[in-house]
């Protein structure tokens, strides 16, 4: 079934894809936040630097309400799950590392537009990457 008719005719479907948003907005909000206050706050901390403590911290908190909350993961294994979601971040914080240092640092493009504009792309690739390989025996969504 293809998303939008999915969204469409599936309330438990649409829910868990409100849900998982929600939740990434906060998760996002740490990442942003977190980085700008190092930014902000510890200025001698490099800008490329507090991008990778901000995406850390998201990382887990990501984790723990997916987990929770959105995927609602009974997996007994909590450290093989976490693992492998903690690889699948690596792969999009790669991802937005190197499109944060060339369009920040290269090219120059304001910081924080930057930060917020990769920061979409991110959570549809973690979404996808946590649906297909972390939590894929949920029964959510």
């Amino acid at each position: 079934m293809d998303f939008v008719k999915r969204m469409r005719e599936d309330a438990a479907y649409r829910k868990h894809i409100i849900t998982y948003f929600a939740f990434g907005i906060i998760t996002t909000l740490v990442s942003w936040g977190s980085f700008w206050l190092l930014r902000r706050f510890a200025p001698f901390i490099e800008e490329n630097i507090a991008n990778i403590i901000s995406i850390i911290l998201a990382v887990i908190t990501s984790y723990v309400v997916n987990r929770k909350f959105v995927f609602k993961s009974k997996e007994p294994n909590i450290w093989k799950e976490f693992l492998m979601f903690c690889s699948g971040r690596v792969v999009t914080m790669i991802f937005e590392e190197v499109a944060f240092f060339v369009l920040a640092t290269v090219i120059g493009i304001n910081e924080m537009l930057v930060k917020i504009g990769v920061s979409v792309i991110v959570v549809i690739l973690n979404y996808i990457f946590s649906k297909i390989f972390v939590f894929k025996n949920s029964k959510e969504g």
